[in-house]
């Protein structure tokens, strides 16, 4: 006898058009700057632009509330 946003929350990890038919929460990814953060990497290192191989980076996801959240 468990409703899902008013006995527990339910938030899905990445953002896609179930989510906003479900009514669930998501994390919204910016797959496009990431894409071409990682094409910009490659390039300046095959290029010789830059040694340094990054080995980590963040990026800052979207929230989106939907009702599937108490």
């Amino acid at each position: 006898n468990m409703e899902v946003g008013k006995d527990v929350s339910l938030i899905a990890y990445d953002n896609n058009p179930w989510c906003d038919y479900l009514g669930l929460a998501a994390l919204d990814h910016n797959f496009e700057m990431i894409g071409e953060y990682c094409a910009d990497a490659i390039v300046n290192l095959v290029s010789g632009q830059t040694e340094k191989v990054p080995m980590m980076k963040k990026f800052i996801s979207k929230f989106i509330a939907r009702p599937s959240m108490n």
